[in-house]
């Protein structure tokens, strides 16, 4: 019975150090709060098109006790903040990519003279 406890134990350690791990294997490239979350939205839009492991986490903030309110909504919740993530080996190809949609986005807003 001490056997079987020792190797679930051994199991469970590893299970957990093996969630953690891989939980870190994603960088923040970009974010935003509240409502201007749009343009993450284009992005991680544009960035799973292109191929890319992308996500967006939102983080919701709660006022705590005793700390001043700013930011916060009628609602009384705090503000959100909406995290683009992208896995730790496409970072440096995600970043050339959005430099590609920059470009391509202030060319279709530039007007032809």
């Amino acid at each position: 019975m001490m056997i079987v406890l020792i190797v679930v134990g051994i199991a469970l350690i590893l299970f957990l150090a093996a969630f953690f791990l891989r939980s870190n294997r994603w960088k923040t490239i970009m974010s935003a709060s509240g409502d201007s979350t749009s343009e993450l939205q284009e992005k991680h839009a544009y960035l799973n098109n292109e191929g890319f492991r992308v996500r967006l986490r939102t983080d919701e903030s709660q006022s705590s006790p005793g700390m001043a309110n700013v930011g916060v909504q009628e609602s009384g919740f705090g503000r959100s903040l909406t995290k683009l993530q992208v896995h730790e080996e496409d970072v440096k190809k995600a970043a050339e990519a959005l430099d590609r949609f920059e470009r391509d986005r202030v060319l279709r807003q530039t007007p032809i003279l």
